[in-house]
């Protein structure tokens, strides 16, 4: 099934990229676009180990590690009244955090972003073998 939506192209001028996490978990919430204010309740809670990063929420231990973002190509946090799309903001990183095991290498969301690199090596060798896209 395929959704048009119309972005708001005042909204992706913003400049100061945002502090990203993916948490493993989601919050129920009335409105689909909240902005929680991370870095003055999450952020200082954030232990750096050598083993990656450990923080808790709500007692709930935390593993995590940065992602970035490949290069290339930039990441957006969208904001949706219905059919109106709104940029919140962007990021080049983020956090990605797991329950109680340091995220890894196998974890599906860092596998996923692997893909898009995979993709551009394809693509430039079918490009140069002449094969038509």
């Amino acid at each position: 099934m395929a959704a048009t939506f119309k972005l708001d192209s005042n909204s992706t001028t913003q400049k100061d990229p945002q502090n990203v996490h993916y948490l493993p978990f989601s919050f129920e919430h009335e409105e689909a676009s909240i902005k929680v204010n991370s870095v003055s309740y999450f952020t200082p809670t954030i232990v750096k180990s050598p083993s990656g990063m450990e923080a808790s929420f709500r007692g709930r231990p935390l593993k995590g590690c940065e992602v970035r973002v490949p290069q290339g190509y930039s990441a957006a946090v969208i904001g949706q009244k219905g059919d109106h799309v709104t940029c919140l903001g962007h990021f080049d990183g983020f956090v990605h955090w797991t329950l109680d095991n340091p995220p890894t290498a196998d974890s599906r969301l860092v596998k996923a972003l692997q893909w898009i690199e995979l993709a551009e090596v394809v693509m430039e060798k079918s490009d140069a073998s002449g094969v038509s896209k």
